[in-house]
């Protein structure tokens, strides 16, 4: 049952999320493994021992299987995740497809290979630095945040009872340029983490400049009424208290370039 509903649901969704991550000047890469899955029909039929005809239906077949495989278990899950590391399997499924199209090295083969090269090397150069143009534009934005955030802190917030005292909301977008990428390159919005919103992982960061943010502290988990303590383009910082031993801040990240993570 498990399995029926995967291809008659994940499958789908599967299929959508490849398309939409390879579009703009990613299509190519959509191109090049259907130039290798022709390769495969191709030499299916060539080297078939059979009835032509029906090697070419079981290596159609073959591709689909393969692919509905390439998924992984995540097929018969009820609710699979579609994060990046849920298609590492469709990874292996283009890479089997162009290894098998190089076998006795013909030349259309080595021509798709050569450009599908050349595209990875030029994505993975540019994922590089996004990463660091990302990096970057997060170590600007840590730098005013905790800049303006440390006018309101002093020794009490020391205390190992009152320091981890800092709840998290909104989105910091990603780096401008970065931003403008996602025509050419839509994966991107996939793959570049950011560590500035509502998730655990803002609190967790914070951790690296000695300022510990602790999601796990349910007294700042519900507030009804807040003090401003600073309202600017990039952030908003406020304050509660839950009760009187305790003092919460709230730190709202603002999206300056319309645009966010899927990661």
């Amino acid at each position: 049952n498990y399995f029926i509903l995967g291809l008659d649901k994940h499958i789908p969704n599967y299929i959508k999320i490849i398309y939409r991550d390879m579009g703009g000047g990613s299509r190519v890469y959509l191109h090049l493994v259907f130039g290798f899955a022709f390769i495969f029909v191709a030499k299916s039929i060539l080297n078939a021992k059979i009835n032509k005809f029906l090697a070419f239906f079981l290596s159609i077949i073959t591709l689909i299987i393969l692919f509905i495989l390439s998924f992984g278990l995540y097929l018969i899950i009820i609710t699979p995740t579609f994060y990046p590391r849920s298609f590492i399997g469709f990874g292996v499924f283009v890479g089997i497809l162009s290894l098998y199209s190089i076998y006795k090295g013909k030349i259309l083969s080595s021509i798709l290979i050569i450009i599908f090269v050349h595209y990875l090397i030029m994505f993975a150069n540019y994922y590089g630095q996004s990463l660091k143009a990302q990096n970057d534009y997060e170590t600007f934005r840590w730098t005013i945040m905790l800049n303006d955030l440390g006018k309101f802190l002093d020794t009490s917030h020391m205390e190992v009872e009152s320091k981890f005292n800092i709840k998290t909301l909104g989105h910091s977008g990603v780096n401008p340029v970065i931003a403008k990428s996602k025509i050419q390159y839509p994966l991107i919005a996939r793959l570049i983490p950011n560590l500035q919103n509502s998730w655990g992982w803002s609190e967790s960061a914070l951790d690296n400049y000695g300022i510990v943010g602790n999601s796990k502290n349910k007294d700042c988990d519900e507030y009804s009424s807040t003090k401003v303590l600073i309202d600017t383009y990039f952030h908003t910082i406020e304050s509660f208290n839950p009760n009187k031993n305790t003092t919460c801040f709230l730190i709202t990240y603002k999206n300056i370039t319309d645009y966010k993570s899927n990661f």
